[in-house]
């Protein structure tokens, strides 16, 4: 598991392995970018890997997910629990 407090690092730290990574967990409002937009930059370097993106007003994504690329929008608050079932999930979809 790799983290950063920065989708502009994220990308930075994806762009230099993306084979490295099996999905991307993201939240939509980030200081320097939005999930929707850190999702596009993963996906122009690489098309084939799941974007999962949090988010407390899943309403404010509506449309641009697909758009995006993004796998799967999850609302916040979510326990441990619903979170890693929902990676799972994901997981297993591919």
């Amino acid at each position: 598991m790799t983290a950063e407090d920065s989708g502009r690092t994220a990308i930075e730290r994806f762009r230099d392995c993306p084979w490295y990574f099996d999905l991307v967990l993201t939240y939509l409002m980030m200081l320097d970018m939005t999930g929707d937009r850190i999702s596009e930059a993963i996906h122009a370097i690489r098309p084939d890997i799941p974007v999962v993106v949090m988010t407390a007003s899943p309403y404010s994504i509506a449309g641009k997910a697909e758009a995006a690329g993004i796998c799967r929008v999850l609302s916040k608050p979510l326990t441990r629990s619903e979170l890693g079932e929902a990676l799972r999930g994901v997981s297993q979809s591919l």
